[in-house]
């Protein structure tokens, strides 16, 4: 059968094992953590990976950050639905200008690039490199 997640571990006996929900099905079984390493190192990387501090970590270092430069988390949910609501959150910066002027260099070839980057200072976070895709000018043939 095909496994569908692991609700919980144990570690009663010494060995550590698994509480795992089969797809299609609404039982669970007591897998040893040998056989699931075996058969399926990043079903249980996976697990370890959602149930960190690490992710907590980096949920409350962008608090803060604007909305836009926000990114889905592991799960598939917006980070910033975990910030409360009374959090300031401050502009996003203007680009400096010789960022702006990259955005308008065409290469030889007579084609713009298709991005830029450049880095945003975020206060408590550090420097957040950001690639912004260029739009395509609809004048330019």
């Amino acid at each position: 059968m095909q496994r569908n997640k692991i609700v919980g571990a144990t570690d009663a006996t010494g060995d550590v094992s698994y509480l795992v929900k089969w797809h299609f099905c609404d039982e669970f079984d007591l897998v040893s953590g040998a056989d699931l390493r075996e058969k399926n190192p990043e079903f249980i990387i996976d697990f370890y990976e959602k149930r960190s501090t690490y992710q907590r970590n980096i949920n409350d270092r962008l608090m803060g950050v604007p909305d836009e430069l926000r990114i889905l988390n592991a799960d598939g949910v917006d980070v910033s639905n975990h910030i409360a609501t009374d959090t300031v959150v401050a502009p996003p910066p203007v680009a400096p200008p010789d960022v702006m002027a990259m955005t308008a260099d065409v290469n030889d070839s007579g084609s713009v690039d298709s991005a830029v980057s450049y880095s945003i200072p975020v206060p408590g976070v550090g420097n957040i490199a950001i690639d912004v895709p260029l739009q395509p000018d609809e004048n330019m043939q």
